[in-house]
């Protein structure tokens, strides 16, 4: 049997053991918020962690077997649609402390504008245990949790024994704020 490359490896892992966990809600991302689009040309992170690696594994595999035709941006390239990192967890963490800290309702998006630029999040619908767990399937380190988000991460894992969904159930909750009938508060 032939060796399979890093690439390779990495590859055959999101069909093989984590197609439910990973490239179905990656899948979902990029359908139900637009993340790629026909004709884009998009700028992947640097690969530094899992969790970039795992953004250049995924649209890599869309590009190749996707349905929108668009390009990954060669390294220095100027792009219209910059992928970065942002996954489930770090959503529900980010309206954790908004509530908590700030006092307010707010969340990680899965894609904003910057200038003339998208910036899109193609982990936006992955909890970090799961890409957690595909880098341990492929011997890579873990995501940290960002230094700002600890606490909230720490209360979240903490209630994961009475709600083992409270990530998802936070992100959910977002989701389905109707803004015209969220009070406003005055500043």
């Amino acid at each position: 049997m032939k060796d399979l490359t890093r690439r390779e490896r990495l590859t055959r892992s999101l069909y093989k053991p984590f197609r439910k966990t990973i490239w179905t809600p990656f899948m979902a991302a990029v359908l139900r918020y637009g993340l790629i689009r026909e004709g884009d040309t998009v700028s992947l992170p640097e690969e530094t962690g899992a969790d970039t690696v795992l953004i250049g594994t995924l649209l890599r595999q869309l590009q190749a077997h996707g349905r929108t035709a668009f390009r990954l941006a060669e390294p220095g390239e100027a792009a219209d649609c910059v992928a970065v990192t942002g996954c489930l967890s770090d959503a529900a963490e980010r309206t954790v402390t908004g509530l908590l800290r700030e006092g307010r309702l707010v969340s990680l998006l899965p894609m904003e504008r910057l200038g003339g630029t998208r910036i899109i999040r193609p982990l936006y619908r992955i909890p970090r245990e799961e890409i957690d767990a595909w880098a341990a399937y492929n011997g890579l380190p873990p995501v940290p949790v960002p230094e700002d988000a600890r606490a909230s991460a720490a209360l979240l894992r903490s209630l994961r024994p009475v709600c083992p969904d409270i990530e998802k159930n936070v992100f959910a909750a977002v989701h389905q704020v109707d803004t015209d009938t969220f009070p406003q508060t005055e500043e």
